[in-house]
């Protein structure tokens, strides 16, 4: 998988911490904007119905209506926790249903022959594990960080990020090395 593909997916909620953490930008500015976001960069994949995608403008649209139409201001310092268990739940359940996320873009890059390949589906229920667990990581942080506020410091800006930008890194470069260690195990190895 492409890092860049799926930075773009994930850019809302990118953008999302960005301006809440590290700008003055109002935060009903920045929630319309992560809003908007999910929709114009993931309008190929909400087409395609790609959970990652509908999750997060979704995701973004209720907690549009919950704060700026409702008034439940006091839901945002809640906000990183519920966005981490949200993705997580997601990734969890897309394994559960034995459709793990990943498939959904990996299948952009291969044929339509190999999306049945037992590699190909193990790779994928791999990738979409190592995101549950960046998630796992991001969603403590977040719990710990309500919990402490300030306590972790510079620990808390690195599992800001640490989810994505790692689960897309991770995305891009493990298959090439599944690749090259399924072949030199031979054959059988692809089936385990």
């Amino acid at each position: 998988m492409k890092t860049l593909d799926l930075l773009v997916s994930f850019s809302p909620w990118l953008i999302f911490a960005a301006l809440v953490v590290y700008t003055p930008v109002p935060f009903e500015i920045t929630l319309l904007a992560s809003l908007a976001a999910s929709l114009l960069v993931g309008y190929r994949d909400l087409r395609d119905r790609f959970i990652i995608a509908w999750t997060t403008t979704l995701f973004f649209a209720v907690v549009s209506v919950l704060v700026l139409v409702i008034g439940l201001f006091e839901i945002v310092p809640l906000l990183g926790v519920a966005s981490n268990g949200v993705l997580l739940l997601v990734t969890v359940g897309s394994l559960l249903a034995g459709a793990p996320f990943t498939e959904q873009y990996a299948r952009r890059e291969v044929s339509e022959e190999e999306w049945t390949d037992p590699f190909f589906l193990r790779l994928n229920r791999q990738l979409t594990v190592f995101w549950g667990l960046m998630f796992v990581v991001g969603l403590t942080s977040e719990v710990l960080y309500v919990l402490y506020p300030g306590a972790l410091g510079v620990v808390t800006d690195i599992c800001i990020w640490l989810p994505i930008v790692g689960g897309a890194v991770f995305s891009a470069r493990y298959p090439d090395y599944a690749e090259k260690r399924a072949s030199l195990a031979g054959p059988a190895s692809v089936l385990r």
